[in-house]
C-alpha cells in the first residue's frame, strides 16, 4: 500500500475503502501478469471486472490525486497496447517479455 500512495494512485484523502479498491484492482492486474503462458486479450472478463470496480470508486465519489507525469504516460501507453490488442484479439506472453527487463520478483 506504501508503494502505491507514493507513486499518488490515491493520498492522505482517499477512505480505506477506496484504497482497498485500487489495491485489488492493482493485484488482479499483476496476477494476470504472473500467470504462466500467454495472456488473452481477447478475454475480456479482466478489463470488465476492473471497469466494474472503477464504476465502485465512482459511486464512492473517489477523486484521484494528481499523477506524476511520467506515471501517466506509462499508463496510458499500456491502456494503448491493452486496446490495441483487445481489438485484434492478441495472445501475448507478457509474463516472460517483462521477465528480460524486470526482476520478476517485483511484479
Amino acid at each position: 500500500m506504501k508503494i502505491a500512495q507514493e507513486i499518488g494512485f490515491f493520498d492522505a484523502t482517499t477512505s480505506i475503502n477506496q484504497r482497498k479498491t485500487i489495491l485489488g484492482m492493482m493485484q488482479l492486474i499483476f496476477e494476470a501478469l504472473n500467470a504462466n503462458g500467454q495472456i488473452s486479450f481477447g478475454d475480456h472478463a479482466i478489463p470488465k471486472q476492473l471497469q466494474e470496480e472503477a464504476l465502485e470508486l465512482i459511486k464512492d465519489q473517489f477523486m484521484p490525486p494528481p499523477l506524476p507525469i511520467e506515471i501517466l504516460l506509462l499508463q496510458r501507453k499500456f491502456a494503448g497496447i491493452f486496446l490495441l490488442c483487445a481489438h485484434i484479439g492478441a495472445f501475448a506472453d507478457i509474463t516472460n517479455s517483462l521477465a528480460q527487463h524486470v526482476d520478476h520478483r517485483t511484479l
